[in-house]
């Protein structure tokens, strides 16, 4: 009877170990998640249009460009390419981005502007400001694909 104790005090902490491990991107939440990813900058000196944020969504998006003293706004809107909004949830890292601090840095400095990345992920946020000159690696390859985004539309 002592044997058989010992025997499943060894088994019993190994389902513990069979744990699956938990997904952190946001890809694994997609299909049942509001999901709204939002990127843009500001320049407090510059002329012509000085602040642009761009919107995903999963249906639609959207690029805003707005002009130096306000008055002047820009707004295209297309639907979404499914295979660019994949892309984009295959670089999200929730975990990463709850790592990191809301504000990095000094926002709309006026050296070199301000950027802001923001992840909506159902009833939670993920709001990151930093310098325009700052580089962030754990998000890098999201903010590439932003940035690549924004200009092809801007054009």
């Amino acid at each position: 009877m002592r044997k058989w104790h010992v025997e499943w005090l060894l088994v019993l902490p190994l389902f513990g170990a069979c744990e699956k491990d938990h997904d952190t991107s946001v890809q694994f939440y997609s299909e049942q998640a509001n999901i709204v990813i939002r990127n843009g900058t500001s320049y407090t000196e510059c002329m012509g249009y000085c602040t642009g944020e761009l919107s995903v969504e999963q249906s639609v998006s959207s690029l805003k460009r707005i002009s130096n003293n306000g008055q002047k706004i820009i707004t295209y809107t297309w639907k979404t390419d499914p295979v660019i909004w994949n892309q984009l949830l295959n670089k999200i890292d929730t975990q990463q981005l709850a790592l990191l601090s809301h504000h990095i840095s000094c926002t709309d400095c006026k050296v070199g502007g301000n950027e802001w990345l923001e992840v909506q992920l159902n009833n939670k946020v993920y709001t990151i400001n930093f310098t325009l000159s700052d580089t962030l690696p754990s998000l890098s390859p999201l903010l590439t694909e932003l940035h690549q985004l924004y200009m092809q539309k801007k054009q």
